[in-house]
């Protein structure tokens, strides 16, 4: 008999992405809000996509078990 243990349970992770402005001029320079749809209503500002990607990845690091060194 085979006895599998799971350790970790992926789940999806849902966000709401505000954009409030963006520049014409470069499409990167953007400014607006990430708000992570976990029940705590965190909202965490962003000022250009790779900040935006950087707060995903945190978001779904800690849904994990891996944002313990995260900033709030």
């Amino acid at each position: 008999m085979m006895v599998s243990i799971m350790t970790e349970l992926s789940t999806a992770n849902s966000f709401v992405v505000r954009v409030y402005r963006v520049d014409t001029e470069d499409p990167h320079k953007l400014v607006g809000q990430l708000e992570t749809l976990d029940g705590s209503g965190e909202r965490q500002p962003f000022t250009d996509l790779g900040e935006l990607a950087t707060l995903l990845n945190r978001g779904a690091g800690k849904r994990r078990g891996r944002g313990k060194g995260a900033k709030a």
